[in-house]
């Protein structure tokens, strides 16, 4: 790709989010992060304890945040916060999924932000076949990550988590499905970049 381009995803919990972040990066032929990823790479990093107490003092986001650093978990943000950031000033391509890329990236004009929804019952039912649980349990799964998710995000920026306006584009999956709504973002950036492919 000729030009650098960052996508960060947004999403509710059970909407699909991740699996159309994967699939988009494939089809773009660019990198993919996510949690899992992130986690990963942090961990194979042997922190020393001045790193760690460098993080703990420092504001997560000086710009806008309240929040000052205090725990292991806030430290292996931070990190993964820097290494999102060497990422995009390194001019590689990627699609990140959560981890607050939006708001680490921001302000910078390759980047595009997009928030992945669903109607309920469809989410619901999508939890309960990928993880063969119940109704209930599929519910209260859904009903805590996004509360968890929600909270992470707007620690940093208040009532920012699937606020429309935030977002370059939002979609809910359930009316295209997940291949679809690939598309559906293809066809996105071809018409924002003037292209006829991608």
């Amino acid at each position: 790709m000729d030009k650098q381009i960052i996508i960060c995803i947004g999403r509710q919990y059970g909407s699909g989010g991740h699996e159309i972040g994967e699939k988009l990066s494939r089809r773009l032929g660019i990198s993919f992060l996510d949690r899992k990823m992130l986690d990963k790479l942090v961990t194979s990093i042997k922190v020393d304890k001045n790193a760690a107490d460098k993080y703990k003092r420092k504001r997560l986001f000086t710009r806008e945040s309240d929040i000052v650093m205090d725990s292991v978990g806030a430290v292996v943000n931070e990190l993964q916060f820097d290494y999102i950031t060497e990422m995009a000033d390194s001019g590689v391509s990627f699609v990140i999924v959560g981890r607050l890329g939006d708001q680490v990236l921001k302000g910078r004009e390759n980047v595009i932000t997009i928030f992945i929804t669903g109607d309920k019952h469809a989410r619901i039912e999508r939890i309960m076949s990928k993880y063969k649980v119940d109704l209930e349990t599929a519910k209260e799964k859904i009903s805590r990550h996004d509360s968890n998710r929600k909270r992470f995000h707007n620690s940093q920026l208040r009532n920012s988590w699937g606020n429309a306006k935030r977002y370059d584009l939002c979609l809910n999956s359930s009316k295209l499905g997940i291949d679809k709504s690939v598309d559906y973002i293809i066809d996105y950036l071809m018409l924002r970049y003037g292209r006829s492919k991608f």
